[in-house]
């Protein structure tokens, strides 16, 4: 027998057809006195035939050979920074005698980000340091760490001399590797245009609302693992699919409501907003009601003890000193007697300690089990403060949203604001003054000098000692007024989404095609939503690499469709080259960690349609809601350009 007759008899079964069929008894049996058959590992599969006698004789009959196989002679990655996981080692692994990495906005703030670049060169530029780079990367780093690396990570600490070799180093890397050419496209004409968008009131009154509830927890909330919490389920319900504070007021800006698709404008969501917020303070106090029965019991289990209790503390100074506004206190309190709960609670004892016991701890002489037992009730009344403070905020939410919904309708029912710090009745809309962090309401200059003092309208007569800013002060006449005939009837998808369709339909003219950038993909689904429903045909960049490289040409190509609906953030608006489109339109400023990836994000968009092969007039289009985190984020993205 020859070789190739071998590999066949190793390779094929032909005899196996032959054999007759295993009863199933018998098969029965044989798996019962064989080892569990183990799963083929992938190089055991041989996936390209390497043991079939074609390859044995001729390797180029291999089917689907690696690249890793070849020496090139010149390797080109193009935007590689977009570039990760298991398609980055891949490109790394090819070999060649020359290297090009290529890339409009290349990141080199900092030592990690010229290690991006020396990896595709095959260049090791040092260890990295662990608290270098954005806080994202540092994370990831710290994720691929090894037990040996988190060990050194705390032992060792770098000199300066250290970090200023390691400068120069990076800083020799880049003149001896790095080229730079500037693309000479001065000469495209482009103009940019800031739209700004003045929101109705309706849809005003509930970026507010959202806003107010996000500023008094500091901006700082963010979307994090799920939890069985009912105040951690509510704060999420706020946020919706948001990550950060600042991603839902942005999109709040662009749409009056991303959850769900059953309120057909801003004046109907208004009205499910209030019942959702009374739903959640009915939820909030039931909550609160729960937890104070089960504060009492645990009170009267423990029985008496050293001192007063944490929970006693709690019930004395909410019915002495309240909670901090009026309303909320009132509401406390309530539930306090419906729980039940005495002023003088009987289970503890407030006499002093002894002088022989003096110095020793309440716990003292306490059996384990007593320990903790009152170890757990300490951790209840902890968690009751938690939800009464969250009542005091939703009380005070509800008052806010429902005094700007009042101003907003004084068409129907003029509002009668009276000042409770200079007495006046009757104050005039223009000269009424609103504090988001309380609802409370009253003459401008009087809510104007209550937050100087960092304190409310009412702090005087004791009704209110919520902190007050001047930036919480809402003036009446800039919440606008209901307009009924345009915003209370029929679907609407928001002005500023309304404005955009406007200038696409009557605006740039029907031969010339569009961009359309949007960074949220909850808010992509809403702007192709609008876009269908007034008839503007449009493509998406997404599904598999084909489909999107199929509807990059068929764009290109002079489709029927004028619209290319792109994710700002991704690599669906780089590299591509756009020039048969001549406007861009962005529908917010991009939310980006730092001005870097900013400036990258925004030179990769505009460069689509701003670049060689451009025939036409480029024009930029930028929508700006007015008085909201639109603006700020972009008066500080801008200003160092313009500075």
């Amino acid at each position: 027998m020859t070789d190739d007759s071998e590999a066949m008899s190793v390779d094929e079964e032909p005899t196996s057809k032959a054999k007759p069929k295993a009863t199933k008894k018998r098969k029965a049996e044989d798996d019962d006195q064989r080892p569990a058959k183990k799963q083929k590992r992938r190089e055991d599969t041989d996936p390209w035939k390497l043991k079939s006698p074609a390859v044995r004789r001729d390797w180029t009959q291999m089917k689907a050979p690696p690249l890793e196989m070849f020496h090139f002679a010149r390797k080109v990655v193009d935007e590689y920074t977009y570039l990760d996981g298991k398609i980055h080692s891949m490109v790394t692994n090819i070999t060649a005698e020359r290297h090009w990495v290529l890339s409009g906005t290349p990141p080199i703030h900092d030592f990690g980000a010229l290690k991006t670049i020396s990896a595709f060169l095959n260049l090791h530029l040092g260890v990295d340091d662990d608290g270098e780079g954005q806080s994202l990367q540092v994370k990831k780093r710290k994720r691929e760490q090894t037990a040996v690396e988190k060990f050194h990570s705390f032992r060792e600490v770098h000199s300066l001399e250290w970090h200023a070799h390691r400068h120069e180093l990076g800083q020799g890397f880049l003149d001896r590797f790095v080229r730079q050419n500037i693309a000479e496209i001065d000469e495209i004409p482009s103009t940019t245009e800031i739209k700004s968008v003045n929101l109705p009131a309706a849809e005003r009154a509930i970026y507010l609302e959202l806003e107010h509830h996000l500023r008094a927890l500091d901006m700082t909330v963010k979307r994090g693992k799920k939890s069985e919490s009912d105040r951690e389920k509510r704060v999420a319900q706020a946020l919706g699919e948001s990550g950060t504070a600042e991603e839902a007021l942005l999109k709040r800006c662009s749409h009056f409501d991303l959850d769900t698709s059953d309120k057909e404008n801003a004046m109907k969501a208004c009205e499910v907003i209030v019942e959702e917020r009374k739903k959640q303070l009915d939820n909030c106090k039931a909550e609160l009601l729960k937890k104070l029965g089960e504060a009492l019991k645990m009170e009267q289990k423990i029985g008496k003890v050293e001192g007063e209790s944490l929970f006693r503390e709690y019930v004395r100074v909410t019915r002495n000193e309240g909670v901090g506004d009026k309303d909320a206190t009132e509401q406390a309190q309530e539930l306090l007697n419906e729980a039940q709960i005495p002023a003088n609670l009987k289970g503890v004892t407030n006499k002093q300690v002894d002088g022989k016991n003096k110095g020793k701890g309440k716990d003292e002489g306490l059996s384990n089990s007593k320990k903790e037992q009152i170890w757990e009730h300490r951790e209840q009344t902890h968690e009751i403060r938690r939800i009464t403070k969250e009542l005091v905020g939703r009380v005070r939410s509800l008052r806010y949203f429902t005094a700007v919904r009042d101003l907003q309708r004084q068409r129907e029912v003029p509002p009668v604001v009276s000042c409770p710090s200079c007495g006046r009745d009757e104050v005039p809309i223009e000269e009424v003054a609103v504090l988001s962090s309380c609802g409370h309401m009253g003459c401008l200059k009087c809510v104007m000098e209550c937050a100087d003092k960092e304190e409310c309208v009412y702090a005087a007569s004791g009704a209110c000692r919520a902190a007050a800013r001047v930036l919480n002060v809402v003036k009446g006449d800039t919440l606008g007024v209901d307009d009924e005939a345009r915003d209370g009837r029929g679907k609407h998808y928001g002005l500023k989404l309304e404005q955009v369709i406007h200038l696409i339909k009557k605006t740039i003219p029907k031969e010339e095609r569009v961009l359309i950038f949007v960074q949220f993909p909850d808010l992509m689904k809403k702007v192709a939503e609008a876009l269908s429903a007034n008839g503007i045909e449009f493509l998406e960049i997404k599904g598999s690499a084909s489909q999107k490289s199929k509807n990059l040409e068929k764009f290109q190509s002079d489709s029927k469709e004028r619209a290319l609906l792109l994710n700002v953030m991704d690599e669906s608006a780089s590299g591509a080259n756009l020039t048969s489109a001549s406007h861009a339109i962005f529908l917010s400023p991009l939310l980006a960690p730092s001005q870097e990836i900013y400036d990258a994000c925004e030179t990769q968009a505009v460069g689509r349609l701003r670049r060689f092969g451009q025939t036409r007039l480029v024009h930029i289009w930028r929508f700006l809601s007015t008085n909201t985190i639109d603006e700020e984020i972009y008066e500080q993205r801008t200003k160092p350009k313009r500075v």
